[in-house]
């Protein structure tokens, strides 16, 4: 039986939201819901069942908040009214976290946003992790003068 070329492969274990739009995998474009999200302002809770799709959502979250727009130009959203400011972005995913080790785990992830986001004289490693997250997103938000963008995946894992 000859393969249709024209069918994009199905993102089997794949939720990168670059990987599946850069590679041409089969995606059901739900950037229409991720802009209704996204322009209205506050905190959520999104839940869903299990293999239904939130990492890709929280990767296309993170991928918008973070202002790539060419990412998206052949999404609903590349072409609506949306702005594409940036903002700082901070995900955490516990999908890749030990529970034998999850205070070094969350540290690290910590370390690496203090890193990228160069506030590395700013904030101060011997005080307990949720004082450094507090800290963290504090000199963010002062640094960008943005709210800053908190994206936790797999939450219940550890």
């Amino acid at each position: 039986m000859e393969q249709n070329p024209h069918k994009n492969p199905l993102p089997i274990g794949e939720s990168d939201i670059n990987k599946l739009l850069l590679q041409g995998f089969a995606y059901v474009d739900k950037t229409q819901h991720v802009y209704e999200i996204v322009k209205l302002s506050g905190k959520y809770f999104l839940s869903r069942p299990r293999r239904f799709g939130k990492t890709t959502l929280v990767s296309t979250l993170n991928e918008v908040f973070k202002g790539n727009k060419e990412l998206f130009k052949d999404q609903w959203i590349y072409h609506s009214d949306y702005t594409w400011d940036t903002y700082p972005v901070i995900r955490i995913d516990f999908n890749k976290s030990s529970t034998t080790d999850l205070t070094n785990y969350i540290l690290d992830i910590l370390k690496n946003i203090v890193v990228l986001y160069k506030i590395n004289d700013l904030i101060d490693f011997t005080s307990s992790y949720d004082s450094i997250f507090r800290n963290i997103i504090l000199q963010l938000h002062q640094k960008h003068n943005k709210r800053v963008v908190i994206l936790i995946d797999e939450y219940d894992k550890p």
